[in-house]
């Protein structure tokens, strides 16, 4: 009888319960798993999650820091986090932003995640291509790749991640 640590209701608890079976499944006529085939089948199923076997393992805590962190920490992000206030992505990830009032777009890559105040949910860190608050062709007072700036995560869009490794 199993004795569940986890409710199968839920969707990753689903996921697992479905992952068993296609392990059982895959079992030979003697009740044994081959061990290749094994394999495949918990790389498919990562995969399906979305993890890459030749990525280090996601932290499991980084969302639970990212709600606790304090005004003025910079938290550095090794994988996206998924938040309330959309996905924060991973540092070296490329994205785009539209600012809501002037219509400019800048692309650049994220650099963590920090909160202004107590009050206020954190926000992506993205070292612009360009100033992001000057429009196109204006000359910036200082280099854009020197200065990091705070963006609510819902307002970027992926364009390309970078790979450090």
């Amino acid at each position: 009888m199993h004795q569940l640590m986890f409710s199968p209701d839920t969707l990753e608890g689903a996921s697992i319960c479905a992952l068993l079976a296609r392990l059982q499944d895959e079992q030979e006529g003697t009740g044994d798993w081959n061990g290749s085939r094994t394999i495949e089948v918990l790389n498919d199923w990562f995969a399906e999650l979305g993890l890459d076997v030749e990525e280090p393992a996601p932290s499991g805590d980084l969302r639970e820091r990212l709600r606790l962190m304090r005004p003025g920490d910079l938290l550095p992000l090794a994988h996206d986090v998924h938040g309330d206030d959309g996905t924060y992505f991973a540092d070296g990830t490329q994205v785009t932003w539209t600012c809501e009032r002037c219509t400019i777009t800048r692309t650049g890559t994220t650099v963590g995640a920090e909160r202004e105040s107590e009050h206020t949910a954190p926000l992506q860190l993205v070292r612009f291509d360009t100033s992001p608050l000057l429009p196109d062709g204006m000359p910036a007072a200082e280099p854009a790749d020197a200065v990091s700036y705070p963006v609510h995560p819902w307002q970027l869009v992926r364009t390309s991640e970078v790979r450090t490794h």
